[in-house]
Protein backbone atom coordinates (compact mmCIF):
# COMPACT_ATOMS: atom_id res chain seq x y z
CA UNK A 1 0.00 0.00 0.00
CA UNK A 2 0.87 3.77 -0.33
CA UNK A 3 1.22 5.42 3.31
CA UNK A 4 1.55 8.61 4.59
CA UNK A 5 3.53 9.16 7.71
CA UNK A 6 2.47 12.06 10.11
CA UNK A 7 3.91 12.83 13.45
CA UNK A 8 7.29 12.75 15.04
CA UNK A 9 9.46 10.59 17.51
CA UNK A 10 11.67 7.53 16.60
CA UNK A 11 8.40 5.54 16.94
CA UNK A 12 7.46 6.88 13.99
CA UNK A 13 10.83 6.82 12.17
CA UNK A 14 11.36 3.44 13.34
CA UNK A 15 7.45 3.11 11.25
CA UNK A 16 8.47 4.57 8.05
CA UNK A 17 11.31 2.21 7.91
CA UNK A 18 9.50 -1.07 9.12
CA UNK A 19 6.46 -0.30 6.47
CA UNK A 20 9.26 0.38 3.95
CA UNK A 21 11.02 -3.04 4.20
CA UNK A 22 7.92 -4.97 4.28
CA UNK A 23 6.97 -3.86 0.80
CA UNK A 24 4.80 -0.75 1.34
CA UNK A 25 5.13 2.99 -0.27
CA UNK A 26 5.96 6.13 1.68
CA UNK A 27 5.19 9.05 -0.46
CA UNK A 28 4.68 11.49 2.13
CA UNK A 29 6.26 12.41 4.91
CA UNK A 30 5.10 14.89 7.59
CA UNK A 31 6.30 16.38 10.89
CA UNK A 32 6.12 19.45 13.27
CA UNK A 33 8.26 20.73 16.23
CA UNK A 34 9.75 18.04 18.25
CA UNK A 35 9.49 18.27 22.10
CA UNK A 36 13.01 19.22 23.72
CA UNK A 37 13.55 15.07 24.60
CA UNK A 38 13.01 13.52 21.77
CA UNK A 39 16.15 11.96 20.32
CA UNK A 40 14.60 11.88 16.47
CA UNK A 41 14.20 15.46 15.28
CA UNK A 42 12.19 17.08 12.30
CA UNK A 43 15.70 17.49 10.05
CA UNK A 44 16.09 13.49 10.61
CA UNK A 45 12.38 13.03 8.96
CA UNK A 46 14.14 15.57 6.22
CA UNK A 47 16.66 13.91 5.73
CA UNK A 48 14.62 10.29 5.42
CA UNK A 49 12.12 11.82 2.97
CA UNK A 50 14.83 13.25 0.56
CA UNK A 51 16.73 9.69 0.55
CA UNK A 52 13.70 7.86 -0.29
CA UNK A 53 11.92 10.53 -2.40
CA UNK A 54 8.92 11.44 0.06
CA UNK A 55 7.48 15.12 -0.36
CA UNK A 56 8.21 16.31 2.91
CA UNK A 57 6.40 18.85 5.05
CA UNK A 58 7.00 20.81 7.95
CA UNK A 59 4.15 22.46 9.33
CA UNK A 60 2.62 23.21 12.74
CA UNK A 61 -0.40 23.12 11.29
CA UNK A 62 -1.53 20.09 9.25
CA UNK A 63 -5.37 20.63 8.87
CA UNK A 64 -4.34 23.88 6.49
CA UNK A 65 -5.93 24.08 3.53
CA UNK A 66 -2.39 23.69 1.78
CA UNK A 67 -1.62 20.69 3.39
CA UNK A 68 -4.26 18.99 3.07
CA UNK A 69 -3.70 19.38 -0.96
CA UNK A 70 -0.64 17.79 -0.37
CA UNK A 71 -1.96 14.75 1.44
CA UNK A 72 -4.41 14.25 -1.37
CA UNK A 73 -2.07 14.62 -3.74
CA UNK A 74 0.38 12.32 -2.26
CA UNK A 75 -2.31 9.44 -3.39
CA UNK A 76 -1.68 7.33 -0.16
CA UNK A 77 -4.09 4.71 0.78
CA UNK A 78 -3.57 5.34 4.20
CA UNK A 79 -1.79 7.51 6.83
CA UNK A 80 -0.17 6.48 10.00
CA UNK A 81 0.19 8.71 12.95
CA UNK A 82 2.68 9.24 15.89
CA UNK A 83 2.25 12.60 18.44
CA UNK A 84 1.16 15.38 16.18
CA UNK A 85 1.41 18.00 18.22
CA UNK A 86 -2.15 19.32 18.08
CA UNK A 87 -5.62 17.13 16.90
CA UNK A 88 -5.79 15.83 13.25
CA UNK A 89 -8.78 17.39 11.92
CA UNK A 90 -11.51 15.79 9.42
CA UNK A 91 -10.03 16.72 6.09
CA UNK A 92 -6.66 15.49 6.73
CA UNK A 93 -8.36 12.10 7.79
CA UNK A 94 -10.57 12.34 4.65
CA UNK A 95 -7.81 12.80 2.35
CA UNK A 96 -7.19 8.98 2.66
CA UNK A 97 -9.64 6.32 1.57
CA UNK A 98 -8.89 4.03 4.68
CA UNK A 99 -8.23 6.66 7.04
CA UNK A 100 -5.39 7.99 9.46
CA UNK A 101 -3.95 4.80 11.78
CA UNK A 102 -2.64 6.29 15.15
CA UNK A 103 -0.74 4.43 17.53
CA UNK A 104 -1.24 5.52 21.53
CA UNK A 105 0.45 4.38 24.64
CA UNK A 106 -2.56 3.99 26.52
CA UNK A 107 -5.51 1.05 27.20
CA UNK A 108 -7.81 2.95 25.16
CA UNK A 109 -10.27 4.23 26.12
CA UNK A 110 -8.48 4.52 29.32
CA UNK A 111 -5.27 6.74 29.39
CA UNK A 112 -6.61 9.23 26.43
CA UNK A 113 -4.35 12.29 25.99
CA UNK A 114 -1.62 13.39 26.92
CA UNK A 115 1.94 11.15 28.62
CA UNK A 116 -0.33 8.69 29.27
CA UNK A 117 2.66 6.26 29.72
CA UNK A 118 3.59 8.98 32.92
CA UNK A 119 0.11 8.46 33.95
CA UNK A 120 -0.09 4.98 33.96
CA UNK A 121 3.57 4.80 36.24
CA UNK A 122 2.05 7.47 38.51
CA UNK A 123 -1.27 5.35 38.77
CA UNK A 124 0.75 2.10 40.22
CA UNK A 125 -0.87 0.85 36.95
CA UNK A 126 0.46 -2.87 36.26
CA UNK A 127 0.79 -2.27 32.54
CA UNK A 128 0.79 -0.19 29.97
CA UNK A 129 -1.58 -0.26 27.34
CA UNK A 130 -0.81 -0.02 23.41
CA UNK A 131 -3.68 0.75 21.25
CA UNK A 132 -3.63 1.29 17.31
CA UNK A 133 -6.55 2.43 16.22
CA UNK A 134 -8.19 4.62 13.54
CA UNK A 135 -8.49 8.11 13.98
CA UNK A 136 -11.68 9.69 15.34
CA UNK A 137 -12.08 13.13 13.52
CA UNK A 138 -13.76 15.10 16.39
CA UNK A 139 -12.83 13.18 19.83
CA UNK A 140 -9.07 12.67 20.94
CA UNK A 141 -8.28 8.87 20.42
CA UNK A 142 -11.98 8.07 20.03
CA UNK A 143 -11.61 5.76 16.87
CA UNK A 144 -12.37 2.07 16.44
CA UNK A 145 -9.58 -0.34 17.72
CA UNK A 146 -7.31 -2.32 15.17
CA UNK A 147 -4.70 -3.59 17.67
CA UNK A 148 -3.81 -3.91 21.07
CA UNK A 149 -1.12 -4.89 23.08
CA UNK A 150 0.22 -4.54 26.82
CA UNK A 151 3.73 -3.49 28.77
CA UNK A 152 3.94 -4.57 32.04
CA UNK A 153 5.21 -2.54 34.42
CA UNK A 154 7.30 -3.01 37.75
CA UNK A 155 7.63 -1.44 40.48
CA UNK A 156 11.37 -0.40 39.23
CA UNK A 157 9.93 0.05 35.62
CA UNK A 158 11.42 4.14 34.83
CA UNK A 159 9.24 6.06 31.56
CA UNK A 160 12.41 6.14 29.37
CA UNK A 161 12.57 1.76 29.63
CA UNK A 162 8.83 1.77 28.28
CA UNK A 163 9.70 4.56 25.59
CA UNK A 164 12.58 2.21 24.17
CA UNK A 165 10.37 -0.74 24.34
CA UNK A 166 7.67 1.08 21.99
CA UNK A 167 10.27 2.42 19.45
CA UNK A 168 10.28 -1.41 18.62
CA UNK A 169 6.62 -2.44 19.61
CA UNK A 170 4.53 0.59 17.56
CA UNK A 171 6.48 0.02 14.38
CA UNK A 172 5.67 -4.15 14.30
CA UNK A 173 2.15 -3.29 15.34
CA UNK A 174 1.85 -0.69 12.64
CA UNK A 175 2.85 -3.31 10.19
CA UNK A 176 0.92 -6.09 11.18
CA UNK A 177 -2.66 -3.10 11.84
CA UNK A 178 -1.89 -2.15 7.82
CA UNK A 179 -1.40 -5.30 6.77
CA UNK A 180 -4.47 -7.32 8.29
CA UNK A 181 -6.97 -4.28 6.96
CA UNK A 182 -5.38 -4.72 3.25
CA UNK A 183 -6.35 -7.90 3.84
CA UNK A 184 -9.73 -7.87 4.87
CA UNK A 185 -8.50 -9.88 8.19
CA UNK A 186 -9.54 -7.50 10.68
CA UNK A 187 -12.31 -5.46 11.63
CA UNK A 188 -11.77 -2.42 13.10
CA UNK A 189 -13.95 -2.82 16.97
CA UNK A 190 -15.54 0.54 18.02
CA UNK A 191 -14.70 1.49 21.39
CA UNK A 192 -17.03 1.11 24.52
CA UNK A 193 -18.42 4.67 25.08
CA UNK A 194 -19.26 4.39 28.58
CA UNK A 195 -17.84 6.98 30.04
CA UNK A 196 -17.28 5.41 33.10
CA UNK A 197 -14.36 3.68 31.67
CA UNK A 198 -12.60 6.58 29.66
CA UNK A 199 -9.74 8.10 31.35
CA UNK A 200 -8.29 11.74 30.11
CA UNK A 201 -4.69 12.43 30.92
CA UNK A 202 -3.53 16.00 30.20
CA UNK A 203 -0.72 17.57 29.69
CA UNK A 204 2.76 17.03 32.24
CA UNK A 205 5.38 19.57 32.60
CA UNK A 206 8.74 19.94 33.53
CA UNK A 207 7.64 21.35 37.72
CA UNK A 208 5.47 18.92 37.73
CA UNK A 209 8.31 16.81 39.13
CA UNK A 210 8.57 18.76 42.29
CA UNK A 211 8.62 16.27 45.07
CA UNK A 212 6.66 16.83 48.12
CA UNK A 213 8.11 14.98 51.09
CA UNK A 214 4.88 14.66 52.69
CA UNK A 215 3.73 12.32 50.12
CA UNK A 216 4.26 8.78 50.60
CA UNK A 217 7.29 7.08 49.78
CA UNK A 218 5.70 5.01 47.29
CA UNK A 219 4.20 8.13 45.58
CA UNK A 220 8.03 9.72 45.34
CA UNK A 221 9.35 6.71 43.97
CA UNK A 222 6.30 6.53 41.04
CA UNK A 223 7.29 10.32 39.84
CA UNK A 224 11.31 9.36 40.19
CA UNK A 225 10.35 7.16 37.67
CA UNK A 226 7.75 8.81 35.75
CA UNK A 227 10.02 11.95 35.47
CA UNK A 228 13.27 10.10 34.45
CA UNK A 229 14.90 9.77 31.17
CA UNK A 230 14.23 11.07 28.73
CA UNK A 231 12.26 14.34 30.70
CA UNK A 232 13.93 16.68 33.01
CA UNK A 233 14.23 14.41 36.44
CA UNK A 234 11.66 14.73 39.92
CA UNK A 235 13.37 17.63 41.95
CA UNK A 236 13.88 19.07 45.22
CA UNK A 237 16.27 21.44 47.18
CA UNK A 238 19.17 21.01 48.79
CA UNK A 239 20.85 23.78 51.06
CA UNK A 240 19.38 26.58 48.38
CA UNK A 241 20.40 24.65 44.79
CA UNK A 242 17.67 22.05 42.84
CA UNK A 243 18.53 19.08 43.26
CA UNK A 244 17.34 16.32 40.51
CA UNK A 245 16.97 12.67 41.53
CA UNK A 246 17.32 10.07 39.25
CA UNK A 247 17.44 6.90 40.54
CA UNK A 248 15.78 5.84 43.71
CA UNK A 249 13.38 3.19 45.78
CA UNK A 250 11.18 3.16 48.61
CA UNK A 251 11.09 1.02 52.18
CA UNK A 252 9.62 0.69 55.25
CA UNK A 253 11.18 2.11 58.63
CA UNK A 254 13.21 -0.63 60.02
CA UNK A 255 11.78 0.82 63.28
CA UNK A 256 8.96 3.09 64.68
CA UNK A 257 10.61 5.87 64.30
CA UNK A 258 9.78 10.60 64.27
CA UNK A 259 11.16 12.69 61.45
CA UNK A 260 10.11 15.51 59.32
CA UNK A 261 9.59 14.63 55.95
CA UNK A 262 12.62 15.67 53.85
CA UNK A 263 15.19 14.75 56.63
CA UNK A 264 17.96 12.52 56.42
CA UNK A 265 17.59 9.50 58.18
CA UNK A 266 20.39 7.10 56.84
CA UNK A 267 24.13 7.31 54.96
CA UNK A 268 24.71 4.49 53.82
CA UNK A 269 28.88 4.83 53.29
CA UNK A 270 29.68 1.69 52.10
CA UNK A 271 27.05 2.36 49.26
CA UNK A 272 26.91 6.06 48.95
CA UNK A 273 23.31 5.91 49.17
CA UNK A 274 20.87 8.01 51.37
CA UNK A 275 17.51 7.42 53.14
CA UNK A 276 14.96 10.14 53.73
CA UNK A 277 12.09 10.00 55.24
CA UNK A 278 8.49 10.67 53.27
CA UNK A 279 5.05 11.19 54.87
CA UNK A 280 5.16 7.85 55.12
CA UNK A 281 8.26 5.31 55.01
CA UNK A 282 11.36 5.88 53.63
CA UNK A 283 12.64 6.83 49.96
CA UNK A 284 16.56 5.60 48.98
CA UNK A 285 19.00 7.50 46.96
CA UNK A 286 20.85 6.22 44.83
CA UNK A 287 21.78 9.05 41.96
CA UNK A 288 21.41 12.58 42.69
CA UNK A 289 22.28 15.51 40.46
CA UNK A 290 23.57 19.05 41.95
CA UNK A 291 21.74 22.16 39.47
CA UNK A 292 25.35 22.78 37.61
CA UNK A 293 27.16 19.55 38.22
CA UNK A 294 27.42 15.92 36.95
CA UNK A 295 25.10 12.89 38.38
CA UNK A 296 26.32 11.22 41.35
CA UNK A 297 26.11 9.22 44.19
CA UNK A 298 24.05 10.88 46.84
CA UNK A 299 27.07 10.49 49.91
CA UNK A 300 29.17 12.61 47.92
CA UNK A 301 26.91 15.80 48.49
CA UNK A 302 24.76 14.70 51.36
CA UNK A 303 26.94 14.26 54.71
CA UNK A 304 24.86 14.71 57.74
CA UNK A 305 21.83 13.44 59.17
CA UNK A 306 21.04 16.97 59.81
CA UNK A 307 20.37 17.73 56.40
CA UNK A 308 17.03 18.15 54.96
CA UNK A 309 15.59 18.17 51.37
CA UNK A 310 12.58 20.40 50.28
CA UNK A 311 11.28 23.02 52.94
CA UNK A 312 10.04 26.18 52.67
CA UNK A 313 12.27 29.15 50.92
CA UNK A 314 13.39 32.52 52.74
CA UNK A 315 10.61 34.59 51.59
CA UNK A 316 11.86 38.53 50.96
CA UNK A 317 15.13 37.90 52.88
CA UNK A 318 13.10 37.47 56.23
CA UNK A 319 13.88 34.55 58.50
CA UNK A 320 11.44 32.15 59.41
CA UNK A 321 8.48 33.20 61.69
CA UNK A 322 9.08 32.95 65.29
CA UNK A 323 12.83 32.01 65.20
CA UNK A 324 14.73 35.34 65.10
CA UNK A 325 14.47 36.27 68.74
CA UNK A 326 14.75 32.86 70.22
CA UNK A 327 11.20 32.62 71.62
CA UNK A 328 7.73 32.28 70.60
CA UNK A 329 5.80 35.01 69.55
CA UNK A 330 2.46 35.46 70.39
Amino acid sequence: MRIAALGRTGMLFNTIEALRSDGHEIPLIATCRPAREYRVGDDDFESLAHRIGAVFLRTQDINAGECVEQLRNSRADIAVSVNWINIIGPDVCGAFDRGVLNAHAGDLPKYRGNAPVAWAILQGEEKVGVTVHLMDPVQLDAGPIVLKEFIPLSDSTRVGQVFEILDELVPRMFVQAVNALADGEITPQAQVEDASLALRCYPRRAEDGLINWNDSAEAIDRLVRASSEPFAGAFTSFNGSRMAIWRARNRKWDCPSLAIPGQVVSIDRANARVSVAAGQGILTLEEIQLEGRERCEPAVIIKSLRDRLGGIPEIGGMSSPNQSNGRIDK
